[in-house]
């Protein structure tokens, strides 16, 4: 139960990162709203943080940084992103899948990047995110969600044979 709660309070304040807040209350609010509107969106933003938080740990990750969450934001954003876009019958797998493959690019560029101090915010959200969306289209385990109608590519005549 003691190690629980700092591992707890670590993953909520990932998500509070989202918002560029450091706060476990701020988290726990934040995690609240979203579980309210949709219970299992919720569930996967506390376990992509969950991830987050577990890969940091693991990966011998620099304490501080993973004490204020920000080995978690693009956990959560990626786990988010993929939940509400994709469709298919594990697409919530493939959430937490991104989630943990956010985490461990999320570490792998603030290794590369401190050198040059360049903070590295959401670009592992973003690549992943996108790449996944993109990949969509080829692959017939899971789709784009059909809300996104209107910025969909499958209403553009585009060659795609390379010829």
């Amino acid at each position: 139960m003691k190690r629980a709660m700092p591992f707890m309070a670590i993953s909520l304040k990932g998500i509070s990162q989202v918002i560029l807040i450091e706060n476990v209350i701020s988290g726990a609010i934040i995690l609240l709203a979203i579980t309210i509107a949709s219970i299992p969106l919720g569930l996967i933003t506390l376990l992509s943080a969950m991830i987050g938080t577990l890969i940091g740990k693991l990966g011998g990750a620099d304490e501080k940084m993973l004490n204020q969450g920000l080995f978690n934001y693009n956990s959560v954003l990626t786990g988010m992103a993929l939940f509400l876009l994709l469709t298919g019958s594990f697409h919530w797998v493939l959430s937490l899948i991104g989630a943990a493959i956010a985490a461990i690019l999320t570490a792998t560029l603030m290794h590369f990047m401190r050198y040059m101090k360049m903070p590295i915010l959401t670009f592992p959200f973003i690549i992943l995110t996108w790449f996944t969306l993109l990949v969509s289209y080829r692959l017939t385990a899971f789709h784009i969600n059909d809300t996104l109608v209107p910025q969909s590519l499958k209403q553009w005549e585009l060659d795609i044979t390379g010829e």
